[in-house]
């Protein structure tokens, strides 16, 4: 196991076309994180834990692929994508007990897709969408301490469908002043 003391990142990645997979990752500031235009990165079947800040932190990266990671216990979020880190698949992880969301999105992340992943006992929400036009379906967001899914800010055109959300402290799904996003079965 990569194991730090609570500063710096286990992986830092600013390349394209990397594999990660088969780490264990603990005690950094963030566990995973791809910046600087890092794209179609594959991040597969690692295990993320106790970081004080984030599992993974994906900021401006295109299409990279996360799939069949567990991330918990890490302060703030399992994973963050931010600043215009678009077309990415998240699909089939687990993300668990972190400070804030298991997942959150924000700041021009657009056009990523959420499937199939387990989100719960987060204490803030199992997904979080501050940004516009995104494929979320087929999770299971439950025990959250807030909400299951919670859309804000001007998020809009965003694709919530299928979604099997339930015992939230307040509610599955939690839309906050936002306008045109579509969520169905």
């Amino acid at each position: 196991a990569l194991a730090g003391s609570g500063v710096g990142y286990g992986i830092q990645n600013q390349y394209n076309d990397v594999t990660i997979q088969n780490c264990r990752i603990r005690d950094f500031d963030t566990g995973i994180y791809l910046h600087d235009v890092a794209d179609r990165n594959l991040l597969y079947n690692n295990t993320i834990w106790s970081n004080e800040g984030y599992g993974i932190y994906i900021h401006n990266g295109w299409y990279n692929e996360i799939r069949e990671n567990i991330v918990y216990s890490n302060g703030y979020n399992g994973l963050y994508l931010y600043n215009n880190s678009k077309y990415n698949q998240i699909i089939d992880n687990e993300f668990k007990t972190n400070g804030r969301h298991g997942i959150q999105l924000m700041e021009n992340s657009h056009n990523n897709t959420i499937e199939d992943n387990y989100l719960y006992l987060n204490n803030w929400s199992g997904l979080g969408v501050n940004t516009n036009s995104n494929t979320i379906e087929k999770n299971r967001p439950h025990y959250n301490k807030a909400y299951g899914i919670y859309v804000a800010g001007t998020a809009t055109g965003n694709m919530i469908t299928n979604n099997a959300t339930y015992r939230n402290s307040n509610y599955g799904f939690y839309l906050e002043g936002v306008n045109s996003n579509t969520l169905m079965g």
